[in-house]
């Protein structure tokens, strides 16, 4: 991880001793794993550079991603909007600290959100909003669409209330059964009082 000067603010280094029978071995290959560890940063932008080396295969894949972290404030405040894989039960190794434990289950992001039409019936995303110190008003969620740059719906679904750490965890779906392959852009505005905060998604159908 960078910062925005290119310094090294921390490392990630580890193996992840994988094995399978032979009767597993093309399930295996098809399947994913996850590695995850967690780290605090200051208010900034930085630059997360990842290699991943495959000892047996003899193959390396590499990947550069941004992030901003924004400062913390009394205003109201959107997380990063994630997609979902797959959605399941918390077990013994989950830490109550994760960013993406939500009511007990934990959420599995999808790292590349290319989906084929045929095996996709829904789309799920997941976002955290932070409500503002200072605005006593309800906070409201809008969804608005647009596919190829062509805006083509919205929705305005209703939202829990804030939980004991005052965020509010949620996951918006949206059905695919309608959507043409393409490529999609879903923007997620809250609004609080006089308050609006942002994200947005992207995803492709094949």
């Amino acid at each position: 991880v960078r910062n925005a000067s290119g310094e090294v603010v921390h490392k990630f280094r580890g193996e992840v001793p994988l094995a399978s029978t032979a009767a597993q071995l093309a399930a295996f290959k098809e399947s994913h794993f996850i590695y995850h560890e967690h780290l605090a940063l200051r208010a900034g932008r930085y630059t997360l550079e990842t290699a991943v080396s495959d000892q047996a295969g003899a193959k390396v894949s590499a990947r550069k991603s941004v992030f901003v972290v924004p400062p913390d404030g009394p205003g109201l405040g959107i997380s990063s909007v994630a997609l979902v894989r797959t959605l399941r039960d918390k077990n013994q190794n989950t830490s109550d600290q994760d960013p993406f434990l939500i009511s007990g289950k934990l959420v599995t992001p999808a790292i590349s959100p290319s989906f084929e039409k045929s095996a996709t019936d829904k789309l799920s995303f997941y976002l955290v909003i932070y409500p503002g110190q200072a605005e006593s008003g309800k906070v409201q969620l809008s969804m608005q669409f647009s596919k190829d740059g062509e805006p083509f719906g919205a929705g305005s679904p209703p939202l829990p209330d804030p939980d004991s750490g005052g965020r509010i965890q949620y996951i918006a779906t949206a059905s695919a059964d309608k959507l043409e392959p393409g490529n999609y852009q879903v923007v997620f505005i809250v609004t609080q009082g006089d308050e609006v905060a942002r994200e947005s998604a992207t995803f492709t159908l094949r």
